[in-house]
């Protein structure tokens, strides 16, 4: 979703729009989910630790049209974050983000799109799928209201389940609430902000006051994503995906081969590839036997489209903060060493050294998959994080332990290299 703009619209909506006291007690019971786009990831391990922070849910962005996303935009992620949200336990739904104002042919052509988009990766008829309409509304409620509603129609006639997503100050100024209400019923899904800082849970003091809401994002940041609360009982629990998932490229006439294969160049790795042709790069090992541990080879030829057997099965992470995973020019990558060794230098030229312990941090810190400043983010948690970690390095500022997991590692900064300032306490 538009950060930006969602972040303005549901904040005013905070500020406007308090309902009269709702007990926050009476609503402990209600279920907590998030919602991601290909900025987060899409490994079974992250759901995991998703699922262990509270979600229950995970709607996923499948596309978008107009403005920024262009004609039509697909998330390459969609596939492995659906299967393997629903495989780490929670129900799955999505979202398409049309910004067509009040042209009612545009949003038919969106919700198609849309329906196209949720077939691409598997999503099972019955489940979500929200219009994410916040921005290019008109200032005619009742031309964007029947726009809005052309959409929803034809997401309902191909046998989905619609529901409409925006800030909560941008849903009562454009949109005839009352007129979806008795549509659809109770289907709105409102965005509406206290604070942008970390919340662990909603405030219902601050639940903005509007009918047919059956989902509310209340924050925009919960350990790292937007954080949801259900307030119709399982209102994502019909959405579901194929056992064996479907992987096929959003762009496809970008290999360099074929439609359905690509061969590797010199230079290459998992993640340039998958960028290219539009794929997400667990997948695209997977589908090709393989993990992103593994070293590929110029001329080697990759599939980019098949079928996962059991797609929601768990692809293993980078081992090492080294680019093991690139196309290889002969001979052995430094990153592939034996582990057993007490100390090593990894491709990128960081030296490690074997030590175990344990680690509990006192303060929010990123749990990286690789041990730089600007590594993917695994995990966002605060203070109480502990950790084994099996070595440690000190490079670009900081001194970076490393955790073994099953599907590989993790890395986390635990200390400042120049002024000695620890993030955390220390057990050996």
């Amino acid at each position: 979703m538009n950060k930006t703009q969602r972040k303005a619209l549901a904040l005013m909506a905070g500020a406007f729009l308090m309902a009269a006291a709702l007990p926050s007690a009476a609503h402990a019971d209600r279920r907590l989910g998030q919602d991601v786009a290909s900025y987060q990831d899409s490994t079974l391990w992250w759901m995991q630790q998703r699922y262990a922070l509270g979600s229950r849910f995970t709607i996923v962005k499948l596309g978008g049209s107009g403005g920024l996303e262009g004609a039509h935009y697909q998330n390459p992620k969609a596939s492995a974050q659906l299967a393997n949200a629903q495989a780490s336990g929670q129900d799955i739904g999505a979202y398409y983000w049309g910004q067509f104002g009040a042209d009612s042919n545009w949003a038919r052509t969106m919700a198609r799109y849309a329906i196209s988009d949720a077939q691409r990766v598997g999503l099972k008829k019955g489940s979500t799928i929200a219009l994410d309409y916040e921005a290019g509304a008109t200032n005619n409620v009742q031309a964007n209201t029947r726009a809005i509603i052309a959409y929803m129609d034809t997401i309902k006639a191909a046998g989905y389940k619609p529901a409409l997503y925006s800030g909560a100050w941008y849903l009562q100024h454009y949109v005839d609430i009352e007129q979806i209400g008795q549509r659809y019923g109770t289907c709105l899904w409102a965005a509406s902000y206290i604070t942008t800082a970390n919340q662990t849970g909603p405030n219902f003091n601050y639940f903005p006051s509007m009918k047919y809401v059956a989902l509310w994002q209340y924050a925009d940041n919960w350990y790292g994503v937007d954080g949801n609360v259900e307030l119709i009982d399982h209102f994502i629990r019909t959405g579901e995906v194929k056992e064996d998932t479907p992987v096929k490229p959003t762009q496809p006439d970008q290999s360099n081969r074929t439609g359905s294969t690509y061969t590797v160049q010199a230079g290459d790795s998992w993640w340039a590839i998958a960028q290219r042709v539009g794929l997400d790069m667990y997948q695209l090992a997977q589908l090709n036997g393989k993990t992103v541990n593994d070293v590929i080879h110029p001329g080697q030829v990759l599939n980019i489209t098949g079928t996962i057997k059991d797609g929601a099965a768990e692809t293993k992470q980078p081992s090492s903060p080294a680019t093991s995973n690139s196309a290889a020019k002969g001979g052995t990558s430094k990153a592939e060493q034996p582990t057993t060794q007490k100390t090593w230098t990894d491709e990128l030229g960081d030296t490690w050294h074997r030590e175990s312990g344990t680690f509990t941090s006192n303060t929010w810190l990123h749990l990286r998959y690789g041990a730089k400043p600007l590594s993917t983010t695994l995990l966002y948690a605060g203070p109480g994080l502990t950790i084994k970690y099996d070595a440690w390095s000190r490079h670009d500022g900081y001194v970076y332990v490393r955790q073994p997991r099953a599907n590989g590692y993790a890395y986390v900064a635990v200390r400042n290299a120049q002024t000695g300032e620890a993030y955390g306490t220390f057990k050996n």
